[in-house]
């Protein structure tokens, strides 16, 4: 590397080398799934655009380097820009090797597109794409054939593909039969993801992610397909798509590296079990699994107990290598909760079975210490059914937690549990965090919320907290602090506040501790 000087920023000076990989660097995308539906941020492109101005030596670089360039082909960009642009860019990727990622909406655009793709698919090493297109009923169908024609030709170049915005049977319409994509030929996929479609032999034992949703598949041959996928790393299963399992038939499937195990929301009970107790994955397999419930009175309980076992061989070894600090649980209709640590981890089970019985599977998450380093919970209500105070049963399992976020509505499903049941819970609490929208500002005339009620009787029990947060107060109402003065001494109240400056807004953090003679402050 060159001596930096006074007079020469270090960015000016980088090595040749460091500094097209930092460009590089830029090209990649952060998230397979996310790349499909940008969340906000600068796309590569403009990035590229934008440091290619920055110095002539720079420019230099970018227009010397097609490896660059052809990351680079973001179809939701490119399509803003004038045909001149796109040709431009194109013409900048020489013979390098091809990201194509984004959306198509309209089928003039269409036509770029896919004659692109026709045209330039042997050197295709990624493909991330959303049909937005594909519902025009008034396409033919012998074009929208035409234009993915293209998938019938060897891929060898090809990693990863993920195609979206089409339902399974509008896949059958228009994309090539498996037995006919890639021609059988794409030696280097590894993540493949198309409505549909399983892959075929010749080329899935290479394959280390794959993503499938269809309608017409049975469970016996679904499973009978992983055997021949030992590399998959993750799974995806999607839709309502896999019904009726004959539980005699269904083969034992060992995934020996499977980090992941994502099943939609539109998965049962009955689809789900099965799964889970037929394929063994690696101890470190993250399962997600939040299903939704759609007929709770209907549900079969032999059925939901296979399900708990098979979830149960998945979960325990997990959480024993990777025992949570922090749980976020959702109550569902009647006994069901979803509880879920960080973005990747998430299961729906019952806290009961009929009739009445404490669910196995609670039982042992209560008696083991998987749940021992948790310090925080967070528990919202999330149905419009009417939630059971049973479903607070689980809260047994954290017996370390010392905060707890939650609202009130939540805590009068609580308090109907009774004083000896919520005298077993949360014994380490020390932490209340109420995530209402507002916070009454009446005087001693209102009724107690639902938190003062909870405040007290934790009190009583002999386990008082030491803080309150009320959070976010709406329209900065005031907050009268006058009945908690005598009645909790010690207790530390927080909330926050918007403000305004003639520097702009800002959030204005407030507390009080009770007891201190001023509680009235808290009215300004």
């Amino acid at each position: 590397m060159h001596p930096s000087t006074d007079d020469s920023a270090p960015i000016s000076v980088l090595h040749e080398d460091l500094l097209f990989n930092i460009f590089m660097e830029n090209t990649f995308l952060d998230d397979f799934h996310q790349a499909v539906v940008p969340k906000g941020g600068t796309g590569a492109l403009t990035t590229a655009r934008r440091c290619s101005q920055v110095s002539q030596h720079w420019r230099s670089t970018y227009l010397s380097s097609p490896s660059i360039w052809g990351r680079l082909i973001n179809l939701d960009d490119l399509l803003q820009g004038t045909e001149d642009w796109r040709k431009e860019v194109i013409a900048r990727t020489g013979e390098a090797l091809l990201w194509v990622y984004g959306g198509v909406s309209k089928w003039e655009t269409a036509d770029f597109v896919f004659s692109f793709l026709r045209k330039n698919w042997a050197r295709v090493q990624l493909l991330l794409i959303v049909d937005r297109d594909i519902y025009n009923t008034t396409t033919p169908l012998a074009d929208g054939k035409a234009k993915w024609a293209f998938l019938n030709e060897p891929a060898p170049q090809l990693q990863k593909i993920y195609i979206n915005g089409m339902s399974p049977s509008k896949a059958e319409e228009y994309l090539p039969p498996a037995r006919n994509l890639f021609n059988s030929s794409a030696p280097l996929l590894k993540h493949f993801s198309i409505p549909g479609i399983i892959p075929q032999i010749s080329w899935s034992r290479h394959l280390s992610s794959l993503s499938f949703q269809s309608s017409n598949l049975t469970t016996e041959k679904f499973l009978k397909e992983l055997q021949d996928m030992p590399e998959l790393v993750f799974l995806g299963i999607y839709g309502n798509c896999i019904s009726n399992p004959n539980r005699e038939r269904c083969p034992q499937v060992i995934l020996p590296k499977l980090r992941t195990l994502s099943l939609g929301t539109e998965g049962s009970f009955l689809n789900v079990g099965p799964i889970l107790q037929c394929i063994t994955p690696s101890p470190d397999c993250c399962l997600y699994a939040p299903l939704r419930i759609v007929r709770p009175s209907g549900i079969d309980s032999g059925e939901y107990e296979r399900y708990e076992t098979g979830l149960a061989s998945f979960i325990l070894p997990y959480l024993s290598l990777h025992p949570p600090t922090a749980v976020e649980l959702a109550c569902l209709c009647t006994n069901f909760v979803l509880l879920q640590s960080g973005r990747k981890f998430a299961i729906t089970f019952s806290v009961l079975l009929p009739p009445l019985s404490p669910s196995p599977l609670l039982k042992e998450l209560i008696s083991s210490v998987t749940f021992s380093n948790v310090s925080t919970v967070c528990v919202l209500n999330a149905s419009s059914w009417s939630t059971s105070p049973l479903n607070f049963t689980v809260l047994e399992a954290f017996p370390s937690a010392t905060t707890l976020i939650t609202t009130d509505d939540a805590i009068q499903t609580l308090l109907r549990l009774g004083r000896d049941r919520i005298s077993t819970l949360l014994p380490a609490l020390s932490t209340l965090e109420v995530r209402n929208m507002s916070y009454p500002t009446g005087g001693r005339d209102m009724e107690e919320s639902p938190h003062e009620q909870f405040l007290k009787l934790r009190k009583d029990l002999g386990l008082p907290l030491s803080v309150l947060n009320l959070g976010f107060i709406l329209n900065n109402l005031p907050v009268d602090l006058n009945h908690f003065e005598c009645e909790h001494p010690g207790l530390l109240v927080k909330w926050s506040l918007d403000c305004q400056s003639m520097f702009g807004n800002y959030t204005n953090f407030e507390e009080y501790r009770c007891g201190d003679g001023h509680p009235e402050t808290s009215l300004c």
